[in-house]
């Protein structure tokens, strides 16, 4: 995520944020790629940060539901983004 936008969030939203990343961390994915997604969802796509945690465990989901590692589910979305 770019810091600038991060900066401008509110508190709860980027505490909100900062979990999600963590969570997704639990998960296997990497602190850049998580980055990547948030800034991706939240800018390109003006998603929130509920709707930001919700695609990615749905994301999560997908990936475990055809044996993938939610890391490179993730990565081919995040390449998939505009």
């Amino acid at each position: 995520m770019q810091v600038g936008n991060f900066a401008n969030v509110s508190d709860g939203a980027r505490l909100g944020m900062i979990a999600l990343s963590a969570e997704m961390g639990k998960l296997g994915v990497g602190a850049g790629e998580s980055a990547e997604y948030i800034n991706s969802m939240t800018n390109a796509l003006g998603f929130s940060q509920a709707e930001l945690r919700g695609v990615a465990m749905e994301l999560a989901g997908t990936a475990d539901a055809i044996d993938m590692p939610f890391s490179a589910m993730l990565q081919g979305f995040n390449a998939a983004m505009p």
